[in-house]
Formats: C-alpha cells, sequence, structure tokens
C-alpha cells in the first residue's frame, strides 16, 4: 500500500493506491454474487443482512457503563496528520481542548474535562501512563504520529480500576496504536501548510515473518513550521515502532516505542492592549541587538529542546477457557529544558539562603550579563500492571497488582550566550552552567524526588440476565514521595505518603438492541504534586513555602446516562455530579508576617452538569 498526502490545515488531500487489495475485493464480491444468485435460485427462504459500516469513524459502538467517546482510525485518517491527540478529541463532549498552534507540535496544548484541568487527566497510550509523575501534566506533542493509530478515547469524570493513573478525576484519554499489517507494505505521507510548514512521514510494514508469526511496523516522521505569532521555529523528529504475535485462540504479545525529539516555541502570554496593538505580530523579537546591550525577547532563548523515550509491552494470554492473564509493562525516559531570557549580576547572588561571592560572568556590562535561564527536568519511570480473569457462571471476576517506580530531576541554573545572543548550550546540562566563586552549581532550584506507587484492585461483573449487567470492584493505592532539596536552607528532605481506599460501582441495562441506560458510581485521588512539598527561594528569602502536610484530594462521583445506537445515528445523554473533598489550590498565605506561595488545602468542591452528543453517518 502506497499513500501519498499533500494538504495544510484546512486542507488535506490523500491518494490511496492498492491495486492487490482491490482485486481481492472485486473476486470476492462476484465470488459472493455467483453463490448468492445459485442458492436463491433452490432457495427462496435466503435471509439477506445488509450493515452500515461507520464510515466517519466518529461513532464507534460501545457498551460501557460509562460515559465514553471515541474516534477511530477512518476520523484520524481524514484529519490533518500534524494535529496531536488533544486536537484529535477536541470535537468529542466534555473535552475543552486548547492548542497554542495550529499543528500540535508546541508542549503548551492543554485539555480540561468537565470543568477539571489537564493535572486531574490520566492519559494511557497502549494501556502504558504517558503523565509527568510528578506535576500530572502530558505533552501530546510527544505522543505516537496520527497513521499509526487505531483510536483515541475519552472517559470523563471515570476510569478503570486497572488503569495505572492516580490522577483520573477528570477523567481518563486512552490512545491506542494500530496493528502492524500482516502483509508487507509502506506508507509515505507528505504535507505542506501555511507557516512554511512542512512534513514527511515515511512507515514500513514487514508483514508476517515467515512462520513465527511475528509482524511489526516502523515510521519515522519529520516536521517544521514557523511560529503563527512572532519570530520563532518548531521542529519535530519522530519514531514509532511496534512489534506483534499473536498465537492460538487469542493470545498476543506487543512491544512499542516511541521517542521523540523537538525544539519547541514557547508562546509569549500577550495582555488585551498587547493583542489590540500588535495583533499577531505579538511575539518574540526576531534579532538580537547585540550594541544596545541586548533584549532579551529574544526567540531564541526560548526554545525549548526535549527528548522523550516511551516503551510499552501489553500481553494477553489465556491460561483456561475461563481464565486470562493481562499485563503491561511499561518504562519512560525524558529528559528537555524550558529556556527563558534573563540578567545575572556578578554580585548579590545567593544559593538557597545562603549569600555568595562575586562571580565573573562573560559578556557582562557594569557587572550585569544577559543569560539562558533554564528550567531543566530529567525523569525515569517504570511499572507494571498486571492482573487475573476468571469466569465463573454470571460472574467476570478480576484481581490484579500495580507497581510504579519514578524519579524526578529537576534544576534551574542559568548559562552564558554568545555575543549575538544565542545560547551557549540550549539544554542546561550542568557541565555547561554558570558556577559560583567555590564551584558549586549557581541555581535557583535543585531537587531531586522519587515517587514510589504500589496498588492493587479486585472487580466483579456480574451478568444478572442478558440484559443487566452490574459491576462492583475496589481499588488501594499507596503513593509515597521522597525528595531532597539540595539549595541551603532549613528544609533537606520531604516525604509523604498516604493511602486511597477507592471503591465503584456501575450498572448497564440493554432496553432493546439499540438503547442502554448506564449509571455509576466512582472514586478518585490525587496526591499532592512535587512543587507544594518544597522551599523555594529568591534574594535568599523563602517565596514558595513546601507543605508536607497535606491530604489528597479525594472525590465521588456520579454518573447517569442513556446511550442509542443506530445504524445511521448515534445519541448519548449524560448527567453527572462530583463532589470533592481537599481540593489543591496554589495560592498566597502569611508566613510569619510574610507573604509567600503555597498550596493549601481548600476544602470542598461540587459541580452538576450534563453533556450530550450525536453522530450522523
Amino acid at each position: 500500500m502506497f499513500r501519498l498526502s499533500v494538504g495544510r490545515p484546512a486542507f488535506h488531500a490523500r491518494l490511496l493506491l492498492s491495486t492487490a487489495a482491490f482485486a481481492g475485493l472485486l473476486i470476492g464480491v462476484n465470488a459472493y454474487a455467483d453463490t448468492d444468485a445459485g442458492n436463491d435460485a433452490q432457495d427462496k427462504s435466503v435471509i439477506h443482512v445488509t450493515g452500515h459500516a461507520d464510515s466517519d469513524g466518529m461513532m464507534p459502538a460501545q457498551d460501557s457503563a460509562a460515559a465514553i467517546s471515541e474516534v477511530t482510525a477512518d476520523f484520524l485518517k481524514l484529519q490533518p496528520p500534524t494535529l496531536n491527540a488533544f486536537q484529535m478529541v477536541s470535537l468529542l463532549p466534555g473535552a475543552n481542548v486548547a492548542s497554542s498552534d495550529p499543528y500540535g507540535l508546541s508542549t503548551s496544548s492543554g485539555i480540561t474535562m468537565r470543568g477539571l484541568g489537564q493535572d486531574e487527566i490520566g492519559v494511557l497510550m497502549e494501556g502504558a501512563p504517558q503523565n509527568d509523575i510528578g506535576y500530572y501534566y502530558a505533552y501530546p506533542s510527544q505522543f505516537a504520529d496520527t497513521e499509526n493509530l487505531r483510536s483515541v478515547a475519552l472517559s470523563p469524570g471515570s476510569v478503570d480500576l486497572s488503569a495505572p493513573v492516580v490522577n483520573g478525576a477528570g477523567g481518563l484519554l486512552s490512545v491506542a496504536l494500530a496493528d502492524p499489517e500482516k502483509t508487507m507494505g509502506g506508507l509515505l505521507d507528505l504535507s505542506l501548510g501555511s507557516y512554511d510548514q512542512r512534513r514527511i512521514f515515511a512507515r514500513f510494514d514487514t508483514g508476517t515473518i515467515g512462520n513465527t508469526g511475528l509482524r511489526a511496523f516502523v515510521s519515522y516522521s519529520d516536521t517544521r513550521a514557523d511560529n503563527w505569532r512572532g519570530a520563532g521555529v518548531d521542529k519535530r523528529r519522530h519514531l514509532d515502532f511496534k512489534l506483534l504475535n499473536e498465537w492460538g485462540e487469542g493470545n498476543r504479545a506487543a512491544l512499542a516505542v516511541s521517542f521523540n525529539e523537538a525544539d519547541s516555541s514557547v508562546y509569549p502570554g500577550p495582555t488585551l492592549a498587547d493583542w489590540k496593538a500588535y495583533g499577531r505580530h505579538q511575539g518574540y523579537d526576531a534579532s538580537y541587538d547585540a550594541a544596545d546591550g541586548g533584549n532579551l525577547n529574544y526567540w531564541r532563548l526560548y526554545r525549548a529542546p526535549f527528548r522523550n523515550l516511551y516503551l510499552s509491552a501489553p500481553i494477553h494470554l489465556k491460561l483456561a477457557d475461563n481464565l486470562d492473564l493481562d499485563s503491561t509493562s511499561y518504562l519512560q525516559f525524558g529528559y528537555g529544558n524550558s529556556p527563558y531570557g534573563t540578567q545575572l549580576s556578578e554580585e548579590g547572588n545567593y544559593l538557597g539562603t545562603e549569600a555568595l561571592a562575586p562571580i565573573t560572568l562573560a559578556n557582562a556590562v557594569d557587572g550585569t550579563a544577559n543569560v539562558l535561564g533554564n528550567y531543566t527536568g530529567k525523569q525515569l519511570r517504570a511499572g507494571e500492571v498486571a492482573s487475573l480473569t476468571w469466569t465463573t457462571g454470571a460472574h467476570k471476576i478480576t484481581a490484579g497488582l500495580w507497581g510504579d517506580y519514578g524519579t524526578d530531576r529537576v534544576l534551574q541554573t542559568y548559562t552564558a550566550l554568545n555575543a549575538d545572543g544565542t545560547p551557549t548550550a540550549i539544554w542546561g546540562h550542568t557541565k555547561d552552567a554558570i558556577r559560583t566563586a567555590d564551584g558549586r552549581l549557581l541555581a535557583y532550584e535543585n531537587i531531586r524526588t522519587t515517587t514510589v506507587t504500589k496498588g492493587f484492585f479486585v472487580a466483579d461483573t456480574i451478568t444478572v440476565d442478558p440484559r443487566l449487567t452490574i459491576d462492583v470492584g475496589f481499588k488501594g493505592v499507596d503513593f509515597l514521595r521522597h525528595g531532597r532539596n539540595y539549595l541551603p536552607g532549613d528544609q533537606t528532605t520531604v516525604h509523604a505518603d498516604s493511602f486511597a481506599a477507592l471503591p465503584q460501582a456501575a450498572v448497564r441495562y440493554k432496553l432493546d438492541d439499540h438503547n442502554q441506560f448506564f449509571a455509576n458510581v466512582t472514586t478518585h485521588f490525587r496526591a499532592p504534586d512535587e512543587f507544594s512539598l518544597y522551599d523555594s527561594y529568591d534574594g535568599g528569602e523563602v517565596t514558595s513555602q513546601g507543605v508536607n502536610g497535606l491530604k489528597n484530594e479525594y472525590s465521588v462521583s456520579e454518573e447517569l446516562g442513556w446511550r442509542y445506537s443506530g445504524s445511521r445515528v448515534a445519541v448519548t445523554l449524560t448527567g453527572f455530579h462530583y463532589h470533592f473533598r481537599n481540593r489543591q489550590v496554589s495560592t498566597v498565605v502569611d508566613s510569619d508576617g510574610a507573604l509567600v506561595y503555597a498550596t493549601v488545602n481548600a476544602g470542598r468542591q461540587t459541580s452538576w452538569a450534563s453533556t450530550a452528543r450525536s453522530t450522523i453517518a
């Protein structure tokens, strides 16, 4: 199969050639027609069944006791291939998506569901968590390329017990990769667009390899686009790989790998007055005026380089006719820098609360130099979730375990600029960073956090009769953070350990082949993020105060809905309510007469709302 695509954000035309498949289809149709004609001549009681496919891929049948919206490969193929997973679900009910650029290249893309922000929404790809373990955010520009996706599904307000996430009060977004093709082939996708956008995507499928049963695909894409507002450019290089083996009746094992390297722009937030005065010209400067001391608004000081690697190994085994094993092992690694332009003085610096001796800075004028401020993060996360499912009589019982270990190293340092304003080192590595007079790292923030998650879950799906199904379950999660603050000051270590009990129940009733009613009650928790635990300093004074005694956010959500699925129309109506305890809010507090930032327990929050969705094929 060969495909050539040329397009822009508003238009994307595709040419699809598959002569072997087309010929096979004609042969199959003719053979069926001849057989059918012969049968009709002998037996007038033949029953003909006609189906209508969901050609747009926006109304796949759902059978869950919770609201689920999904887009499949048929819909994804109709969209510009540069869009990320958040942008792909922007048309689904309950999802509000904001993107800072039209191509989904910036890491600033955001999503909210039912009024809850991105840090309250769990994200999975091939069953593996994609959220940042420290702050719970996910970055869709780093996910797999659109051409390799099978589906993107949204479950607002509810999360499966087996899902390895700790921030699902807002719901769950699940990304599934397509399986490798069974026949050898390739795909070439070329795109041109506004703002000098250029993209090339190439994929190769091995087909089934000999008698091994193995098949795989590997793809590579390269994308670049100018900033739509102000000076700057975004670049993204991405590699996807999936290896699959299927055998017996229902056994399968896969390995999915995604590697992403990007240089992304950060867009400045304009005021209303700025927007009225400059419009789309409001942004970073295109050049650096060294003769006038240099401008910190130079666009090269705000390019964020990141490298990320995601691995997932889902396995499904049928151990017996009524016993199944599911397991997903995963590994996540990432390093990147979110830099900014700033000034640094040779005198009057502090390291935490400690005053420092004068330092020497390159290109300093009157004791002050323009430098690159670095905000670097290095994460490593690994885990596994495994479960056994036993079917007996009317019961389908699942029991499983989840373990997750992650480390997060966060630094805010400074590196020098060249005379023309370009950074000497954009990645913010410590070997390139400015040091104190006695050789220590000059840092505004210097922390390392270890996070350990241990969980178990048990659930029972009870089929009372073909129409009525009841789900009950319980999940327990122990969540531990232990960290070190390397800056001089009163705080050296942080520690937070908590346990969350998460029961849930759901019921689904099929009125007929087209109508379903469903209701559920679910619980969720969210432990305080890393930022809330640590002190931070400015000028030797504490400006953000770490809090170790915060309770977990805890929410109870109820949902009631009706779902209609027809050959041409699909409709879902849903009403929901959620209630939070120990809502965490970052604000300014009084600490011994000084105003500092801190995360506080803001008490309770309640919300009522409803959503409706209809699709016509």
